[in-house]
């Protein structure tokens, strides 16, 4: 991370989408290596013009990262479950499907 925040991925793409490369379609993590440089910089707008779906979701991951790993997860259980238990996860992994579909329309 701290070499993405370092070099401007916009000069020079450090790893450059295969997906993008062979097909044209942008899949959904497109652009998110010039919206963390952005981030980083305190950019939020030309981030969330990069990709717009990291930057809405780096919050929530983030606080699911600190739970996971924290006491209070146990404590409370039953909300950690709802925002990130088995319903959670399939409402996420449509939200990449439909970003991804809707990015390439």
């Amino acid at each position: 991370m701290a070499i993405v925040l370092m070099y401007n991925p916009e000069d020079n793409a450090l790893l450059a989408c295969p997906v993008y490369q062979t097909t044209g379609l942008e899949c959904p993590g497109c652009g998110s290596q010039r919206a963390i440089h952005q981030l980083g910089r305190g950019e939020f707008i030309q981030a969330f013009s990069y990709n717009a779906l990291l930057v809405v979701l780096l919050p929530y991951l983030f606080i699911g990262a600190i739970m996971n790993f924290s006491p209070l997860s146990q404590k409370y259980e039953n909300i950690f479950r709802i925002f990130y238990g088995s319903k959670a996860s399939y409402l996420l992994l449509f939200l990449i499907i439909a970003w991804t579909v809707i990015r390439n329309v």
